[in-house]
């Protein structure tokens, strides 16, 4: 399934921006240094082990016209030095411009996850304004839809060493479905998503869709200020 090439180099833009911006150190939770390895998960999600307390989850099945898992589980920290969309990784980043009064923007939530034969899967989730819990409706981002537009895309088998991702690499974006943010807290964000994707082959027109129902994420959270890049 081929992609547009300017879309699948947009959705990795953001990705690699949000990528770039972590490198910042996250706030770090109230649970560091007391985690325990196999301990019971906070928001049901796995609790990260000693040591690891800035690591991000995010994990989702899908169905429909293909199927599988993705899975991830990383700390900032595990992109350096490599590539980092062959790194599993999940963080996200708040903008915000910092004059007066300020200014909330969006948050981007960006994961990889390492995947067949040496190729990666990717997702990137987007909502607008302050960092807050509550649900956020999926919509058609087009003209008009602003930078933070309520967003889910997806690329499965994307191929690190060939520009572009290879042209096996898919590229789907959520057409329905939501967004929900259930919880706030010392540096993290958790939540849920759920929805429709679809993929389309510009080429031939053809269409394949795919379900999920159980996304959740809990990732480290870094602020940057627009207005100095910080």
């Amino acid at each position: 399934m081929t992609m547009p090439v300017r879309t699948f180099a947009t959705a990795l833009a953001l990705s690699l921006a949000v990528l770039s911006a972590c490198d910042r150190q996250p706030v770090s939770p109230s649970e560091a240094g007391a985690a325990q390895a196999g301990a019971p998960a906070r928001n049901g999600l796995p609790q990260s082990p000693p040591g690891r307390e800035d690591a991000g989850f995010l994990s989702f099945t899908y169905s429909g016209d293909e199927s599988g898992r993705f899975f991830a589980f990383g700390e900032p920290d595990s992109v350096a030095g490599t590539t980092p969309m062959g790194a599993d990784f999940a963080a996200a980043t708040h903008y915000y411009l910092g004059t007066e009064p300020r200014q909330e923007f969006g948050t981007a939530i960006t994961s990889t996850a390492r995947g067949r034969a040496g190729l990666s899967d990717l997702i990137h989730i987007q909502f607008p304004g302050a960092l807050q819990t509550g649900t956020y409706p999926i919509r058609t981002c087009g003209r008009g839809g602003g930078p933070f537009c309520p967003l889910i895309t997806l690329v499965f088998d994307v191929d690190n060493g060939v520009e572009g991702g290879g042209t096996q690499a898919r590229y789907y974006e959520f057409s329905s479905g939501s967004i929900t943010i259930t919880s706030v807290d010392d540096g993290r964000v958790a939540g849920t998503f759920q929805g429709t994707a679809v993929s389309t082959d510009w080429t031939t027109g053809e269409t394949s869709t795919i379900v999920i129902t159980d996304g959740r994420f809990d990732v480290p959270v870094t602020e940057r200020d627009l207005a100095t890049g910080g």
